[in-house]
């Protein structure tokens, strides 16, 4: 949350310079109500813009929406499975486990599409690739490889099903 009117420095000053160096959520508060200063505010990249005198909850809500755009895509989770989009961590029930590339993103994709069959074709051409050198079984292997670590037994599968001659759901 930044002023603009601030002792030793100008607010839209801060602003720019959080923008040169980081993605920090910024939520200007300001007495400065003119058309021009709200535009200032975004060009230099707030988030979000509210005058004084503002209602607290109206604050919340703004700050609230704001991180939900900005870290709810970030985190993907479905039955006991937290995915990390941005550092590419998985846990699952609970434990830290390690994912080789394609089947963090496998599994990311069936879970982004958690309840829809995604076609064994589709799935291959989405995480290998078009033009791949690697073949259709490249997939059924990491599908196994993904039971093992989701604590799925393929015969009753509990989060990963196979739907016969079509493809996977993550249920």
């Amino acid at each position: 949350v930044l002023d603009i009117n601030l002792p030793d420095v100008n607010g839209f000053a801060v602003c720019s310079k959080l923008r040169e160096n980081a993605d920090t959520p910024i939520l200007i508060v300001s007495s400065r109500t003119g058309k021009g200063d709200k535009l200032n505010g975004f060009d230099l990249g707030a988030d979000d813009y509210i005058e004084k005198p503002y209602d607290i909850d109206i604050l919340i809500a703004k700050i609230k929406g704001i991180f939900k755009r900005r870290y709810q895509r970030e985190i993907l989770s479905a039955d006991g499975v937290i995915l990390n989009l941005v550092d590419k961590t998985a846990v699952i029930d609970g434990k830290p486990v390690e994912l080789p590339a394609k089947e963090f993103d496998l599994l990311t994709l069936l879970i982004k599409n958690q309840g829809k069959v995604l076609k064994k074709e589709y799935l291959f051409s989405t995480v290998w690739g078009s033009d791949s050198e690697s073949e259709l079984q490249t997939l059924h292997v990491h599908i196994n490889r993904l039971r093992q670590k989701l604590g799925d037994d393929p015969k009753n599968a509990k989060r990963l099903l196979t739907v016969w001659g079509v493809g996977y759901k993550f249920i």
